[in-house]
């Protein structure tokens, strides 16, 4: 299967990525998924509001590492 997707932004939203490599899924490996969230609030009112949102769909859904971009970038 071949797709085409166009401004994809995963490293910083203002800056678009020079390529961008999918798979199918059964080939990931990783078990976890990552939310990403633009807001002009302070990062702890944000991660309170997307703990409330996520809580309405799964309430079992555990958040385990929530961390702003900044702190993000310098991790890896």
């Amino acid at each position: 299967m071949i797709g085409i997707v166009g401004d994809v932004r995963s490293i910083r939203l203002e800056q678009a990525n020079d390529i961008e490599f999918y798979r199918p899924w059964s080939q990931r490996s990783n078990q976890f998924l990552a939310v990403t969230v633009k807001t002009a609030f302070k990062p702890e009112a944000a991660t309170s509001t997307v703990r409330n949102a996520l809580a309405k769909i799964d309430p079992a859904l555990p958040i385990i590492q929530p961390q702003t971009m900044n702190q993000s970038s310098t991790s890896r």
